[in-house]
């Protein structure tokens, strides 16, 4: 017998005997490069861009170099995107993900999950859960979906948005936007000229800003722009200290 032909037909059973989920793994539509299992996986990238699917159980993934795209799977997973202009996705489970340096996306999806985005301009989107989502260096997009989340703005023009539930939101340094959105939100922010907006529900603001020779706590009425011209709050119904 033909030797190739052989060889060609022990191929084809040895794939016929594979899981279906190697050929039908799928991160954001793109066919997975590296698939992990149901189980508990450490995973690890290349310095290429990969597409990696872990499937179920805990699982740490690691994409190292490369813009990667990282879909976790069921499990409460750990997902690190590291250089690159990243997209990391954790679907079920309690995660964690961590952009590292680039432009990222870091999506928790359903589960309580914890989104870093450190350097770059990142977006961080919770989804349903009770989410925290800190933003890092840059100017960067926070949405925290259903659920009590807390947003850190951090440094940079940065942009949050709470959403449904009672939320809090730190916008801190840069001339910030906050937006509660649904539920009985709390807001905080420093430095910058801002604009803060409680959205519906019962709001909490405070303010920090420098007056010149001293810092000074300045707390106002909502639609009231305060001297100097540093912010403008709406829909903030008690203001604290």
């Amino acid at each position: 017998m033909n030797r190739a032909l052989v060889t060609t037909v022990l191929l084809l059973i040895s794939a016929m005997s594979l899981p279906a989920t190697l050929f039908a793994a799928q991160c954001a539509g793109k066919q997975a490069t590296i698939i992990g299992t149901e189980k508990k996986d450490r995973i690890t990238g290349t310095e290429g861009d990969d597409v990696i699917v872990g499937l179920g159980g805990d699982d740490k993934i690691n994409g190292l170099g490369g813009n990667d795209l990282i879909c976790g799977g069921d499990g409460d997973d750990q997902i690190k995107g590291s250089h690159g202009n990243d997209r990391l996705y954790g679907e079920a489970g309690n995660d964690k993900l961590f952009g590292g340096d680039g432009d990222d996306l870091l999506d928790g999806g359903s589960g309580n999950d914890k989104l870093t985005g450190d350097k770059g301009n990142d977006a961080l989107k919770g989804g349903s859960g009770k989410d925290v989502l800190s933003a890092g260096p840059g100017d960067d997009l926070l949405e925290g979906g259903d659920g009590r989340d807390t947003l850190y703005g951090e440094n940079g023009d940065d942009r949050l948005f709470g959403n449904a539930g009672n939320d809090r939101l730190y916008g801190w340094y840069g001339n910030d936007k906050l937006d509660g959105g649904d539920g009985d939100d709390q807001l905080f922010d420093r430095d910058g000229q801002d604009e803060m907006d409680g959205g519906s529900g019962r709001d909490a603001c405070q303010g920090l800003f420098d007056f010149g020779a001293f810092d000074a706590e300045k707390v106002w009425h909502a639609d009231i722009r305060p001297t100097p011209e540093s912010a403008t709050w709406r829909g903030c119904e008690t203001l604290f200290k």
